[in-house]
């Protein structure tokens, strides 16, 4: 197996992010951001899986059916505890079923043959974590951390998933409406989604280091 080419690069900075929350283990704990560690792990293991399988030629097709809803549905709870409101709180689980009933939708009556992405749910999923970003931008501005956001480890986070998931969306829709026709250019366009996540991880990496050493 090759792991040293662009296409895999973004795996680099997943383990990246794993290896920061270890080394900085006594700060994850107990922080605000402490359930980030087994969703990096996840994902981690998660394409340690899609690897092992391409190489050995097989399908990958089964990481729109479980990684996909396990990202946003880990993402949306994450995300819920950076809320400090009770009733935004609620909110964030209330997007959380709209997209559960969307998949479901998705998986019972639309099942794509080709790339089988399920285009409703992940649009409601991208929509779901953007109104949930923008309810913690609220809190943010409200809130006393405003002048000091560029410290917050919720933000990097947020900004990270921000850009990934609106970053990457016209391609998803693109490739799911084009790729039969199209495959070579949406191959040409994997370049933009590996960067996207490569961003977002540096972001990941970033939030765990600007957590503050706990006070003895």
């Amino acid at each position: 197996m090759n792991f040293i080419s662009f296409s895999n690069l973004y795996f680099l900075f997943e383990v990246l992010a794993l290896l920061l929350c270890i080394v900085y283990a006594k700060r994850v704990k107990g922080s605000v951001i402490r359930f980030l560690p087994l969703y990096i792990c996840a994902i981690v293991l998660f394409d340690l899986v899609a690897f092992y399988r391409r190489y050995s030629g097989l399908s990958n097709t089964w990481i729109n059916d479980v990684v996909i809803p396990f990202e946003f549905c880990y993402l949306m709870l994450l995300f819920r505890c950076f809320l400090v409101k009770g009733n935004l709180r609620k909110i964030v689980i209330m997007f959380l079923g709209i997209y559960l009933i969307f998949f479901v939708a998705d998986v019972v009556f639309y099942r794509e043959t080709y790339s089988r992405l399920y285009l409703r749910s992940y649009l409601a999923g991208v929509l779901g974590l953007l109104v949930i970003i923008v309810m913690y931008c609220y809190e943010l501005m409200n809130s006393d951390k405003l002048f000091r956001f560029y410290r917050q480890p919720e933000f990097w986070i947020c900004a990270g998933v921000l850009l990934f998931y609106l970053g990457t969306l016209p391609f998803h829709l693109a490739w799911n409406i084009a790729s039969v026709k199209f495959a070579k250019a949406y191959i040409n366009t994997k370049g933009i989604f590996y960067s996207l996540i490569c961003i977002m991880y540096l972001f990941f990496s970033i939030s765990i280091v600007c957590l503050k050493p706990k006070t003895k």
